[in-house]
């Protein structure tokens, strides 16, 4: 065999062992020629290097700390701020909305517990409460809400309380005639006298069938409230619906009971 085809063997031989070798002495390894590039549009000579670049992001964001939830973050419902019943201090109420005047009668309930006011002037807390069908406890909270508002006006006297609609029809006088009225006995006495004009107490307590002790307890309360007047005729006292009662009992029996 010539040189030159011994030669050739012998490079075909190297090239087959150099192929059939697990390891090279002459590869060099790809990621040594490839170049740190960032995520943008800037790539490698050496090829695309997205790989790398998206596995050295990703070793950075592990290795830094977990963001920690802020605890100031307001999270649920907006908790809005409006004035207590009777505008002392600012409570703070969740899903509650600022009250106004112009909105506070769109609740249902205080809706009703105003209107059942106005329908019933001078009645009192246990009485609105049975026909309303409310706990005492919170119908007072109401109560406070459209007192402060100005809604309603309240009148508390001899241990009783009693609510009017605060529209400016019902004056002091209006107001405690209509608390007479309220009570049988009373509102009876009052309209035996306005029809009959010095009608005297022994004649009131045969018409009513009530006790002469109770006919003089009414008449005590009439004359205190300047409902009525007594003018006294020997024996006899004659009672008789002073000026401002006659007008009031006017007002009252010809004023209708309409929400405003």
């Amino acid at each position: 065999m010539s040189t030159n085809k011994r030669i050739a063997w012998i490079v075909i031989a190297f090239c087959l062992a150099v192929a059939a070798s697990p390891v090279s002495l002459f590869c060099i390894s790809s990621g040594v020629l490839r170049l740190p590039c960032s995520t943008g549009s800037m790539s490698s000579p050496m090829g695309s290097c997205e790989g790398f670049a998206d596995s050295a992001q990703a070793k950075s964001t592990s290795d830094r700390p977990c963001p920690m939830p802020n605890p100031c973050t307001a999270v649920g419902d907006p908790r809005e701020t409006f004035r207590g019943p009777r505008g002392t201090e600012e409570e703070r109420l969740s899903g509650q909305r600022r009250i106004y005047r112009k909105n506070l009668l769109e609740h249902p309930m205080r809706a009703a517990i105003y209107t059942t006011i106005v329908s019933n002037p001078g009645i009192d807390l246990a009485a609105i409460s049975q026909m309303v069908v409310m706990n005492r406890q919170t119908l007072r909270y109401h109560l406070d809400l459209l007192e402060s508002f100005h809604k309603i006006t309240v009148m508390r006297e001899r241990g009783t309380t009693r609510y009017f609609e605060n529209s400016g029809r019902y004056g002091a006088i209006e107001q405690r005639l209509l608390l007479h009225i309220r009570s049988p006995t009373a509102g009876t006495i009052l309209a035996l006298i306005r029809s009959n004009p010095g009608i005297t107490q022994s004649m009131i307590a045969a018409q009513i069938e009530c006790s002469a002790p109770t006919v003089r307890w009414h008449m005590h309360r009439l004359l205190d409230d300047g409902i009525v007047t007594a003018e006294h005729r020997g024996r006899n006292t004659l009672y008789r619906l002073t000026d401002d009662g006659s007008a009031a009992m006017h007002q009252v029996a010809a004023t209708p009971c309409t929400v405003t």
